[in-house]
């Protein structure tokens, strides 16, 4: 597999630049404020495990198994959290976050879905694994993050649709 950095130092600027304008212009006075910070700080750093993780996975010798999970793991578990923190912000923006608490106490079930996979993980191998060539492998319930991932944007595009008018 071939991995591109460029896209990872992209976001890693683009991230910490908004982080920037968002303590210096906007501040943190707002719920909707807050939660974008986050998310943004949670780009930055999956971002930079992202590479990292990925210079330990292509230097398989150099790089013990431990480091590499422990790599890989904090990488899945910001990237997966960041479908959430951006339902949960467009949620807080739509302004139905506090009118809806049983929507907002269910759309914490996918990530969830994601912690336990990775949780379960070193024992089963169910989300990656280390081949015998000790190559990064993705296993069969990887894809459920990805599906995790995928029904956040569509939870998000429906509250959008459904609660555009409300944006505040």
């Amino acid at each position: 597999m071939i991995y591109n950095v460029h896209y990872d130092v992209c976001a890693m600027i683009i991230a910490l630049f908004a982080v920037i304008f968002i303590l210096a212009k906007k501040g943190m006075r707002l719920e909707q404020n807050r939660i974008l910070f986050v998310l943004l700080v949670a780009t930055f750093f999956a971002s930079f495990f992202d590479i990292v993780s990925s210079i330990g996975n292509s230097y398989v010798e150099e790089w013990s198994y431990l480091s590499r999970d422990i790599l890989n793991y904090t990488y899945l578990i910001l990237q997966n959290g960041m479908c959430l923190l951006f339902c949960i912000y467009i949620m807080s923006v739509c302004d139905i976050r506090t009118k809806c608490e049983q929507v907002s106490k269910l759309v914490v079930i996918p990530y969830t879905i994601d912690i336990l996979i990775l949780m379960l993980n070193p024992f089963l191998k169910w989300a990656f694994y280390y081949d015998e060539n000790k190559v990064y492998t993705h296993s069969i319930l990887f894809n459920v993050l990805y599906v995790n991932a995928f029904l956040y944007l569509a939870i998000s595009a429906y509250f959008l649709h459904r609660y555009g008018k409300n944006v505040v």
